[in-house]
């Protein structure tokens, strides 16, 4: 029965959990960004040839499933996030404030949009106030328009 991106998707994350493996650890194994790797690993960004194989190895892959990680990713994620707080978060922050990034953008750089598939995503912890903030973020290469 063939195998679906999915299905590597889900042998990933249960084999993570099982080894009690670390995403930053394993972009350093691969020598990846931490962001690209989770994504990738979720289905969302390829891996190149060599990175695949890796990956293979601290996952225990087949030859079918490392190849999967090599492939275009699906445009959205497959998963059903409707009852996770931190995705619905997510979700609101560029419905609520998606125009406003955009003229930020615009007003910096020009109109233009972004490249996707190389995008490096990082979160740092913020401590001040007696109260954790989060930040995020996202640095890709801006394409002008033409």
């Amino acid at each position: 029965m063939p195998i679906s991106r999915n299905d590597v998707t889900e042998k990933i994350i249960t084999a993570k959990a099982n080894h009690n493996l670390d995403w930053a650890d394993i972009a350093f194994q691969i020598g990846a960004k931490k962001g690209k790797t989770v994504a990738g690993c979720l289905g969302q960004a390829i891996f190149p040839p060599q990175q695949a194989e890796m990956l293979a190895k601290i996952f225990d892959l087949n030859e079918e499933e490392e190849k999967l990680l090599t492939l275009p990713p699906e445009p959205y994620a497959p998963h059903e996030f409707k009852d996770d707080p931190l995705m619905i978060s997510l979700h609101k922050i560029i419905n609520l404030y998606g125009v406003a990034i955009k003229e930020m953008v615009s007003d910096s750089l020009g109109e233009g949009t972004f490249k996707i598939h190389d995008l490096n995503i990082e979160t740092y912890l913020n401590n001040s106030d007696d109260s954790q903030h989060v930040q995020i973020s996202l640095d890709t290469k801006f394409l002008p328009k033409e």
